[in-house]
């Protein structure tokens, strides 16, 4: 008699035998208390590959076939499963006579079998099912583990691309700072419109800070700094860093802060030290990308260079134009820039209702320092006397050789009186200078010394005064007034 579900239903053992036998799923019958099998059909001798006879003997327990792992499963099924409750599924392993594991797919259901707590099992060997599906999983696995590589090499390809566009907007930015610093003919503008540019994220650049050093002797003097700072200078005797910099050592240097700092070349020598601030977005790149890190660093060396040949440039204009205009001997201005100046302060002056004064000098008896001495002796006078004078004046005011042993000098703002007293004290200075005579041909000692002295004439700019060159000859009248009554001595028109 077999119990199924709630129904009790009579089953000659013969049929319910002839059932198992022909099922071709593996299917066995169990008699749980004693851990038997009470009975086996030869799907299961196949799938096992034991004989019926060795799986049914008392010796062959049913739990010794089921894998180690999954034998407590399948031991609190057995006894904890109520008799005539539904069929339960479950995936477990089997252990076959020559030690292979089969993977099955079980349905298992406790019932009364004549008279015994039995289990009745049908098992399907889904062995080459799990193994497929394995691969199928590996493959899959593979190829999600292909797609994510590939997908990160395209990510890791665009932000490359996209380094690279940036350094590309760097790179091309570099010509474009050269070609506005090229069109600059002022040192200070120079390196302030380079700041500017450096830190402008538009330029392409994306530089965070920019200071500007330019060598002052051992000083380091703030030219420019965006944002701005408040430190002016930097002593290159306390700074290690700056020192090796402006020495040469090295042409590059990393702070703590990750500033870059650089020296700046004009052409024959290092004249400053460019420090740049790397922005947000090149720190995060720079921790990951060496190639993009040091194309960085050789664009901000060549913005260095760039500055420097600008400012290298524009004092070469500077001497060229200067040496257009000095008088070699003594370093002041010459008649020419002289004659281009007078005009120019004499409008402004007329215009303004400003005070111009002009003063005029030359070197007493300086025909004799030549007959006597040698032009060469008269070449070193006029030399002392350019010195002397060139350091006399204010910046404002133009100190010239207008010829042989004459001299003139324009005071603008400034009244008759203050240019008087500016003369005097002039001709006080000379007459106390001590002119060595290394050059004169008259025998003397090494460290001999001569003296000479200057009439001065004074004229400033009034009512009466109508034109540039009446303002120079009331300056020259007054002059040979001067020389006149006695040179050495001063008088104003």
């Amino acid at each position: 008699m077999v119990t199924i579900g709630h129904t009790t239903t009579s089953i000659r053992p013969n049929i319910l035998q002839l059932m198992v036998e022909n099922a071709a799923d593996a299917q066995f019958i169990v008699d749980v208390d004693r851990d038997v099998f009470l009975k086996v059909n030869p799907a299961l001798t196949d799938l096992t590959g034991y004989s019926e006879e060795e799986l049914t003997t008392e010796s062959c327990k049913y739990t010794d076939l089921i894998h180690p792992e999954d034998r407590p499963t399948l031991i609190d099924f057995h006894e904890t499963q109520e008799v005539d409750t539904a069929p339960k599924r479950m995936r477990f392993r089997l252990l076959s006579k020559t030690g292979e594991t089969r993977d099955v797919d079980a349905r298992l259901r406790v019932v009364q079998y004549m008279g015994r707590r039995v289990t009745i099992a049908s098992l399907q060997d889904i062995t080459q099912q799990l193994a497929l599906e394995k691969r199928l999983k590996g493959k899959s696995e593979a190829t999600q583990t292909k797609v994510h590589k590939d997908n990160k090499i395209m990510l890791q390809m665009a932000a490359s691309n996209n380094r690279l566009y940036q350094m590309v907007e760097s790179l091309k930015a570099v010509p474009d700072l050269s070609k506005q610093l090229s069109a600059l003919d002022n040192v200070n503008e120079v390196i302030k419109q380079a700041c500017l540019y450096i830190t402008n994220q538009e330029t392409g650049l994306q530089f965070g800070s920019c200071v500007i050093y330019m060598s002052r002797g051992d000083q380091l003097e703030v030219a420019y700094a965006n944002p701005f700072r408040m430190t002016s200078a930097v002593s290159t005797k306390d700074n290690e860093t700056f020192r090796n910099l402006l020495d040469g050592k090295v042409d590059m240097v990393v702070t703590d802060e990750g500033h870059r700092v650089v020296p700046i070349h004009d052409r024959d020598s290092i004249i400053g030290i460019l420090e740049v601030g790397i922005g947000r977005t090149l720190e995060r790149i720079f921790a990951t990308d060496d190639p993009v890190r040091r194309g960085a660093e050789n664009v901000i060396k060549a913005i260095a260079d760039f500055i420097g040949g600008q400012i290298a440039n524009i004092k070469l204009r500077e001497k060229i134009q200067l040496q257009a205009v000095e008088d070699k001997l003594t370093g002041l201005f010459n008649r020419r820039h002289f004659d281009e100046k007078i005009e120019g302060e004499f409008k402004r002056a007329a215009r303004y209702n400003r005070s111009l004064a002009l003063i005029v000098l030359d070197i007493d008896h300086f025909k004799k320092v030549n007959d006597v001495h040698g032009h060469a002796q008269g070449d070193t006078v006029l030399s002392a006397i350019g010195k002397l004078m060139g350091g006399s004046f204010r910046d404002l005011d133009t100190v010239c050789r207008t010829g042989g042993e004459e001299f003139a000098i324009l005071m603008p703002e400034t009244s008759t009186e203050a240019a008087v007293a500016k003369a005097d004290q002039l001709r006080k200075a000379v007459e106390a200078l001590q002119i060595d005579m290394g050059a004169s041909k008259v025998p003397h000692k090494d460290g001999d010394t001569m003296h000479v002295t200057i009439s001065l004439g004074v004229a400033s700019v009034s009512p009466a005064i109508e034109s540039a060159d009446h303002l120079y000859q009331e300056a020259d009248r007054v002059l040979y007034v001067a020389k006149e009554s006695g040179r050495n001595r001063v008088v104003a028109a």
